[in-house]
């Protein structure tokens, strides 16, 4: 099992947008509610694809609301959030 931080994911989900952000995030944000857009919500799961070699299909990605669920999706693809 891969093990990331949560401050490396946010990090990762920051840096695919604007950079900014960062501050908004916390496990029960809505990720509609930090200054992203739709776009930019799409490139963030994007990045941690790539950042953390997980896969996020398209059908899945409208469960995943907040960074609570995105942890808790990133644990079946065998990767630990610290």
């Amino acid at each position: 099992m891969k093990t990331v931080t949560r401050e490396k994911l946010i990090d990762v989900i920051c840096e695919s947008g604007d950079g900014e952000g960062r501050e908004a995030i916390s496990n029960n944000t809505d990720f509609v509610e930090v200054p992203m857009d739709s776009l930019d919500i799409m490139a963030a799961f994007q990045a941690v694809e790539d950042a953390f070699g997980a896969s996020i299909p398209d059908e899945v990605m409208p469960e995943l609301r907040n960074l609570q669920d995105l942890v808790a999706y990133l644990g079946t693809q065998d990767i630990s959030v610290t």
